[in-house]
């Protein structure tokens, strides 16, 4: 028998909006929930794991720091200064020469002549030349100079001596007589020649 008010009509769709809305409540509470665990145990560990204190520093192995004032445990060697063993007034080992204060004077007695200066002075010292060597010193081959305490060359114009060969073993002066200007002080006397310097000037100090 048909219906006489046609076809029925057909139920509404049930809604499903509210449980959507309850997952997702949910879910947003359990998210909720793991970060509150999550941030507990984060902030729980942050107080009870450092355990050092925040004020010491980094340790350091400690080194036993020397006393400046201990003795050196290796103490300077005192090594003995060379003194000079030479005689000042040898210039070669085998001649001795030794040199009188200078003097001065106005006029000077050579060859039985008296002789003046041509500057202002004469330099008068006696020069002792001792011949240790085997050969004989012959002075006509010696030449002799004086310099000043400058180091500036005094002419040497009269050399006399008692005899003019100095043999092995003999000691002779040799008298030396400057021409200088007033106030020059005679520092050094110097020997020259072939057999007593072996042709090499040789100095020592006046009044040595």
């Amino acid at each position: 028998m048909s219906n006489p008010y046609g076809m029925p009509p057909t139920p509404p769709k049930k809604s499903r909006t509210g449980l959507y809305i309850g997952l997702a409540c949910g879910c947003l509470a359990l998210v909720a929930l793991l970060i509150a665990v999550i941030g507990g145990g984060v902030w729980f560990l942050g107080q009870s794991g450092g355990t050092e204190d925040p004020t010491s520093g980094p340790t350091t192995s400690e080194e036993p720091i020397e006393d400046p004032t201990d003795d050196p445990t290796d103490d300077p060697t005192d090594d003995p200064i060379d003194e000079p063993t030479e005689d000042p007034t040898t210039e070669e080992s085998g001649m001795m020469l030794s040199s009188s204060t200078p003097r001065t004077a106005s006029t000077f007695e050579f060859e039985g002549e008296e002789k003046k200066p041509q500057l202002d002075t004469f330099i008068i010292l006696e020069l002792t030349i001792t011949n240790n060597l085997d050969d004989t010193i012959d002075l006509a081959d010696a030449d002799f100079a004086f310099y000043d305490t400058s180091g500036n060359d005094v002419h040497v114009s009269y050399v006399t001596a008692p005899q003019q060969e100095i043999l092995p073993g003999d000691s002779v002066p040799v008298t030396l007589v400057g021409d200088a200007e007033s106030g020059v002080t005679v520092a050094e006397v110097e020997m020259t020649d072939p057999v007593g310097t072996g042709g090499n000037p040789v100095k020592v100090p006046a009044g040595s």
